[in-house]
């Protein structure tokens, strides 16, 4: 009998810690969107709205996103990763830019919370865009 207390204590433990990976895994937050996020020229003059276009697009490009310009102003990216997708709007001018979210698929959407990857996703196209501005407008 003692060797099935250990079996069954063993069980127990695997399932625990399979639940607490599954939990963890699927964790969901509120919805990260960035909102006036500062342009910063060198000089006193505004930035060339084709410069912060092209600093925009090879930011999101360098981590996979599909970028997408529509109009001035305005690029929609697409991130797609195995079965997830990720869909922002990203607004700019001259002066700062926006990442929202537009849509997503297979990551949890709610209205207000998501799968907390996406929230990782938009933050490190934010450092991207970040990193592209300053190398772009210097």
């Amino acid at each position: 009998m003692k060797c099935s207390g250990k079996r069954l204590r063993s069980s127990v433990i695997v399932l625990v810690a399979a639940s607490m990976l599954f939990i963890v895994g699927c964790r969901t937050s509120p919805v990260h969107n960035v909102i006036n996020a500062p342009i910063v020229a060198p000089s006193e003059a505004s930035p060339d709205m084709a410069k912060i276009r092209a600093a925009i697009i090879k930011a999101g490009v360098g981590l996979g996103w599909q970028m997408n310009p529509v109009e001035s102003g305005h690029i929609v990216a697409t991130l797609n990763i195995r079965s997830h997708q990720a869909v922002v709007d990203i607004t700019y001018n001259t002066k700062d830019y926006d990442i929202e979210y537009k849509n997503s698929v297979n990551l949890k959407y709610n209205g207000s919370t998501i799968h907390s990857q996406y929230n990782n996703w938009v933050k490190n196209l934010d450092r991207a865009i970040q990193q592209e501005l300053a190398s772009e407008l210097l």
